[in-house]
């Protein structure tokens, strides 16, 4: 079991008890706008929360930091929206406020939808209503679509290998706006990239247990 000093890190102390304890859920829509509310507040320790953040992730590997969380009162679980502890960490280093509106239309060239057919797939689950159907976290919305259309799935982490090999961190933006996928990675603390390969990931391992 690791040790922690806590008194080493004040500033993510004060985002853990004052913005993300217990009560964040009922007080924010997410743990991003919990941490924006924290910037607004707190804009003098955004340097402090970088520094310490620098040092946390220089230290410690990502299977030490569920613990580290607990022991700070970090009351949030990152893989369940298909990130690592290490992802919204850094997420939370860089956040500012995301200027693009998650209506806007897409820059993707249209010819590329023909290249979206397992993510538009996805797109089915992931449609404006999803939230409303009880759904704590995006893996239980990923794992519904790999139990409801098995085979679509399967193809899915393969297309999305060859979405993160042709488009950067922006363009997979518009990839996911041009699918219809109803998300916004960035305002989990995630990026488009790592959420996409967590996804993939995701479904492998189901379909393989599946199999």
């Amino acid at each position: 079991m690791t040790t922690f000093e806590k008194s080493r890190w004040p500033a993510l102390q004060i985002l853990a008890l004052a913005y993300l304890n217990e009560e964040w859920p009922e007080n924010f829509r997410s743990a991003a706008e919990a941490v924006d509310a924290f910037y607004r507040n707190n804009g003098q320790q955004r340097g402090l929360v970088t520094a310490e953040i620098s040092e946390v992730l220089a230290e410690y590997a990502e299977s030490q930091l569920p613990e580290l969380f607990e022991e700070l009162d970090l009351l949030v679980d990152p893989s369940l929206d298909l990130n690592t502890y290490t992802g919204w960490l850094q997420g939370v280093a860089r956040r500012r406020p995301i200027e693009q509106s998650e209506n806007e239309e897409s820059r993707l060239p249209p010819t590329l939808t023909t290249g979206l057919t397992a993510l538009t797939g996805l797109a089915r689950c992931f449609d404006p209503g999803w939230r409303r159907r009880n759904y704590s976290c995006t893996r239980l919305v990923v794992d519904e679509h790999v139990r409801r259309f098995p085979a679509l799935a399967a193809t899915l982490p393969a297309e999305i290998e060859l979405l993160l090999a042709r488009f950067g961190e922006a363009e997979l933006t518009d990839v996911l706006l041009t699918a219809g996928i109803d998300y916004s990675p960035a305002r989990e603390l995630n990026t488009n990239r790592r959420w996409l390969q967590l996804v993939a990931q995701r479904v492998r391992e189901l379909i393989q247990k599946q199999g």
